[in-house]
């Protein structure tokens, strides 16, 4: 009997242990973002407003802080 209290207590410590990695490596691959296409995707929308000649929508693509730091006002 003891020695299967023994064997339960270093079992579960060993899968207590290991799940750590395990939560981290799913985590990663859940929070993967592909930067790539999103650039891509800003960068068609940019295109799209600059061959409409739109000033207006040009600056809704940008935040803030990018147009006040812009020398194009």
């Amino acid at each position: 009997m003891r020695k299967l209290k023994i064997s339960f207590i270093l079992i579960f410590s060993m899968l207590v242990l290991s799940s750590c990695s395990l939560v981290d490596i799913r985590l990663k691959m859940l929070n993967a973002v592909d930067e790539e296409a999103i650039a891509n995707a800003r960068l068609e929308e940019v295109i799209e407003v600059l061959g409409n000649q739109d000033k207006d929508a040009l600056k809704v693509l940008f935040s803030e802080q990018a147009l006040d730091e812009s020398i194009y006002r």
